[in-house]
């Protein structure tokens, strides 16, 4: 998704990756504990430290590739409940949540970067490599925001999908599951494929980061 070959920027970028999908992780953590399953605390997720949610190979393959991700958060569906929601709903909000951080913490660099636009010269920040930064920090959160809304399974966008699906389609995507891996090294890597869908992603970060920016400075 963003790759550099600069060691400074790498380590940068790493640096907010691992914070990044950290929060991601925790707020689906923090959402199954807030619906009474207590297995993420149990497995030691219920924290925002963000290495007790980092995935090996997902970390590895962001050096290695550009993309990467955390570790799943699990959790026993039948432990969820709530005196208002079904359990569909509860499962939505759950996926949503990681999305959800992700949209706080580009909301959060935005702003940032707004407010380091009126830092005095005469203090003698490099405010251009900052601003490099939180744009970074900015795009980064984005692509994870519209990566994990993809609708295929296992990422977020497909839990939160399948609650609107009737029951009999809801099966037969729930049937996808097994390939979502293979789909999701398709839409990356196969030629011509790989293109649309990389452009679709920085296209829509750029957009949101963008209008964010715009509606900051109105």
């Amino acid at each position: 998704m963003l790759y550099t070959s600069d060691p400074v920027q790498l380590f940068t970028l790493v640096s907010i990756f691992i914070i990044s999908i950290g929060l991601h992780e925790a707020a689906h953590a923090y959402a199954v504990n807030f619906f009474g399953d207590s297995t993420p605390a149990d497995q030691g997720r219920l924290t925002l430290n963000p290495f007790a949610h980092l995935d090996m190979m997902g970390s590895i393959m962001l050096v290695m590739v550009g993309f990467g991700w955390g570790k799943s958060v699990l959790y026993n569906p039948n432990n969820l409940h709530s005196k208002r929601l079904s359990r569909l709903t509860m499962e939505q909000i759950i996926a949503a949540a990681g999305p959800l951080a992700n949209l706080a913490q580009v909301i959060a660099f935005v702003g940032l970067l707004v407010v380091s636009t009126a830092i005095p010269a005469s203090l003698n920040w490099n405010i251009q490599g900052l601003q490099q930064t939180l744009i970074m920090g900015a795009m980064l959160n984005a692509l994870l925001m519209f990566l994990n809304l993809t609708p295929i399974p296992p990422l977020d966008g497909s839990k939160v999908l399948r609650a609107f699906l009737p029951y009999k389609l809801m099966q037969k995507y729930d049937g996808l599951e097994p390939y979502g891996f293979v789909l999701l090294m398709a839409l990356f890597f196969l030629p011509g494929v790989s293109n649309v869908f990389q452009s679709y992603l920085h296209g829509a970060s750029a957009l949101l980061v963008s209008s964010l920016t715009r509606l900051f400075t109105f």
